[in-house]
This record gives structure tokens, C-alpha cells and sequence, in this order.
């Protein structure tokens, strides 16, 4: 092994990668494996290269030659697994990251939590995460997800507990922060929702969500001066994003502005023709116009 030619040839391959040299990448790590077919690391680079290119089943390849050379199974299902799920094929995604459950691996959880998700598929979503957490107790962003679809499947009350402990631990992280207070909103406990809106706020005030969602909470506790000024900010920042049209149109209606209502949700709609919320609002309310 020439360890002057294997560092020149690292030196060659991370360069091409920073400037998006894919080809050149490809066949300086080729050389690296001629150099040294043991090392698992220019394997597993040269397979990240080749999904850079879009060459997916070259990158296949060449994983799975590695777990015919013994490689660490692991590490190579894992690269797998993420090789299809960036690339958007994830029934072959899953195929790999369901070999790795025995491994005990907390980000193939997470992965197939996060995929279960897109699909709807929210109990079987929160089954990996509440995995991925007990493999990873320390995992900050594990607990975020998880107790993002524990709020999506009716459980606030133990996402309000996860919250609550990373809290402790990270009181500075506005997204806990806003997640509690959807999770306070989730259970009508509005006064609770607005503080921790407000304490996410402080570190992230130019949140559009954020604004809306403590918005929202403050219109439940009829602090209309106060949600009102939150959505002014909202619109400023961002007149043409529809939760904020639709938070205006929600407070025109507390204000008995039917018309004002019907303009804001209208709006939201020719921006997004599929928004639910707008469709739902100009229905009624062109229903009880009539």
C-alpha cells in the first residue's frame, strides 16, 4: 500500500466532490480501491458518488459486492437503506432498512418512521419512533418526531411529557417549543399553547407557522389586539402564504368580517387551489350567504 498515492488520491477525490466533479470522484475512489480494496470508506464514497450522478444500480452494485467481501453488514444495509430513500424508491428503501432491525440501529427507525409518515401510516410511524427513541435516548431530533405524530394520532398528553423532558434539556430549542404548544392546543388548553408559542417566539420571530399557531391560540383566549398584531407581522413577512391568509380569514370572523373573511380564504385559494382550510371556509360561508 503507497499511503503517499492513496492520500494524493483522497486529496483528488474529496476536491472533486466539493465542486460536484461526480465522474472525476468516481474514478479517483475507483483507484483508491484499487490502492486499497479493504478500506469499507472508499467503497462506500464511491457508491455516494455514483447516487450523486443518478447512477442508483451502480451504487447498488457496488454495496453489495461489500457484503460479499464481509464488510460490516450494518454499515452497509445503511447505506442502502438511505441510498433509495434519497432517491424517492421507497419500497426498495424499506427492503433494506427492515434487514437492519436486528442491528438495533436507531436511524434505520427513524427512516422507516419518517416513511410510514408520508404515508399515512402514523401508528406504524410512531411504533419506530418510540424504537429509534429507546435505542437513542439522547437523540434530540428522534424526540421531536416522535412526539410530532404522537400529536397526530390523538396522544397529546405523551407528547407533552417528551417536550417537556428535552425542554429540560435544551430549553433554548424554539421547535420543542412550538410543538408543545400545539400539543397544550391539542388537549384546549389554550393559555398554556400561547405561552409556549410565545417563549418560541422569542428565539424565532420571524417563523411564519409559529406566528400563526400562537396567533390561533391567542383568538381561542379572545386576545384579538394580540393576534392580530402576530398576524400583521405574518403578512408582512409573507402576504402570499396561505396558513397566513387563512389565520387572517379565521380573525375576520371573530370580527363578524364575513366579506373581509371571504376575500382572505379566497385568496389563500388562488394561490393553493387544494388548501382544505380555505375550501372548507368560502363553502360555508358561501352556503350561509345564500
Amino acid at each position: 500500500m503507497n499511503e503517499h498515492r492513496i492520500s494524493h488520491f483522497l486529496d483528488k477525490a474529496q476536491y472533486c466532490e466539493d465542486h460536484q466533479l461526480w465522474l472525476e470522484a468516481a474514478q479517483y475512489y475507483q483507484r483508491l480501491i484499487a490502492e486499497a480494496p479493504e478500506t469499507l470508506e472508499f467503497h462506500l464514497r464511491l457508491a455516494a458518488v455514483y447516487g450523486e450522478m443518478g447512477n442508483v444500480h451502480a451504487a447498488e452494485r457496488v454495496l453489495l459486492k461489500l457484503l460479499a467481501l464481509d464488510a460490516p453488514k450494518q454499515d452497509v444495509l445503511l447505506a442502502l437503506g438511505t441510498l433509495f430513500y434519497k432517491h424517492e424508491d421507497l419500497d426498495k428503501a424499506l427492503f433494506y432498512f427492515e434487514q437492519l432491525v436486528p442491528f438495533r440501529v436507531p436511524q434505520a427507525h427513524v427512516t422507516m418512521g419518517v416513511i410510514a409518515y408520508r404515508r399515512g401510516d402514523f401508528v406504524t410511524s410512531e411504533r419506530h419512533f418510540a424504537r429509534a427513541q429507546e435505542l437513542d435516548p439522547a437523540g434530540a431530533g428522534i424526540r421531536l418526531l416522535h412526539a410530532e405524530v404522537l400529536i397526530t394520532i390523538g396522544r397529546p398528553e405523551q407528547a407533552e411529557k417528551i417536550l417537556r423532558k428535552h425542554a429540560k434539556e435544551q430549553p433554548a430549542d424554539w421547535k420543542a417549543l412550538h410543538l408543545l404548544g400545539i400539543a397544550h392546543g391539542a388537549q384546549h388548553d389554550w393559555e398554556r399553547a400561547a405561552l409556549a408559542f410565545a417563549a418560541a417566539l422569542r428565539a424565532q420571530p420571524d417563523d411564519i407557522d409559529l406566528l400563526c399557531a400562537s396567533a390561533g391560540a391567542l383568538m381561542q383566549l379572545r386576545r384579538i389586539s394580540d393576534a392580530e398584531q402576530q398576524l400583521r407581522a405574518a403578512y408582512q413577512l409573507s402576504p402570499d402564504a396561505p396558513a397566513v391568509l387563512n389565520s387572517l380569514g379565521a380573525l375576520a370572523l371573530l370580527k363578524a368580517d364575513r366579506e373581509k373573511a371571504i376575500t382572505f380564504f379566497s385568496k389563500a385559494l388562488e394561490i393553493d387551489p387544494t388548501n382544505v382550510v380555505a375550501l372548507e371556509h368560502v363553502r360555508l360561508l358561501s352556503s350561509t350567504g345564500r
